[in-house]
Parts: C-alpha cells; structure tokens; sequence
C-alpha cells in the first residue's frame, strides 16, 4: 500500500493573520516544512485546501471526510501546515503502528493530538457521520467504536502548532 499523506491548509489563519500555509519559516513555507518532511519519509503528498472540501471551513474532521468520499484510499497520515518541527521518524512511526487500525494518534504526557494522525477508510466514513451530526473537531472520532491507538510521545515540541505569529518566532528558538 502506498503511503498516502495529506496536508491540511485550508483553515481562515485569524489569529495568525494571514494564510499560515504560505507563511515563511526558515527559507521556505510552513506548507513547504510540512511536505518536505512527509517527503524525506516516503509519502506521497496532498494538500487539502478550502477549494477541496465539500464544505469549506467546516472543520478537519469535514475535510477528512472528504478526502475520504474524495479520494476513496484505504488509509491517510493526515496533519496540518502549520507543524513546522513534525520529523520524518515520527511520521514513519504512526503509519507503520496504524496496520489494522481506524485511528493511529500520539499522546504526550499532558494531551492526545489528533494531528498528525493516521486514519482508515472507516474512520472518513465515521467522520461523515459525526459532520453530519454537527461535530467538526476530531477529537469525536476518538470517542466511537473505531479501534483506536494512542503512541506515547515524549516530544512535545516535534509536535509544535502554529496559530499566531508569536508561534512562529518562539518555534525558531
């Protein structure tokens, strides 16, 4: 099975202030970060961006369910543009721990993160059904019948979010 990975960038960016997607950090975009590492650990890359949803800013878990309705691949790693700091290891690690899996997540001590995460072709129908229903975060998909693993991560920054300029200039330190 390739490995198949999609990029989230089309969230509105208001607290950053701009499309993060295109925002500059360390020579190139955060979306170009992104893709780079995903590349470096053997991915073939996607980017979902407003224009691709079948209901724009609706949310990530509206976007993986249309990847999913979309695309139709058995399983994806999906993240967002705005992680700058993801490593090619840690990306190899959920998909290669998701075999037989609905939902492969991380866990630090103090949160689990939904993203980076990979998902099966059950998991985007479920997410269909939860949109459906009104829920818009992922976090829900964690909270049904889906099998479900949590990796322990012990680091946090690797899974650093951008939301503000502040983000960015602290995630260069």
């Amino acid at each position: 099975m390739k490995k198949l990975a999609v990029i989230l960038a089309g969230g509105r960016s208001l607290r950053f202030g701009s499309n993060k997607a295109r925002a500059r950090w360390q020579g190139l975009t955060l979306l170009e970060r992104v893709s780079l590492s995903l590349n470096e650990a053997g991915f073939q890359v996607l980017v979902a961006d407003r224009h691709s949803d079948l209901y724009p800013w609706q949310g990530p878990l509206q976007a993986l369910f249309s990847i999913g309705h979309c695309y139709h691949p058995e399983k994806i790693l999906l993240t967002a543009c705005d992680m700058p700091l993801l490593r090619p290891e840690l990306l190899t690690l959920l998909w290669e721990k998701s075999l037989g899996l609905d939902v492969t997540v991380l866990r630090t001590e103090t949160r689990l993160y939904p993203l980076p995460g990979v998902y099966s072709r059950r998991a985007m129908e479920e997410a269909g059904r939860l949109f459906q229903k009104g829920r818009r975060d992922l976090k829900s998909l964690m909270q049904t019948a889906l099998t479900l693993r949590e990796i322990k991560w012990e680091d946090g920054r690797s899974l650093t979010n951008i939301n503000t300029q502040q983000d960015l200039r602290e995630a260069s330190l």
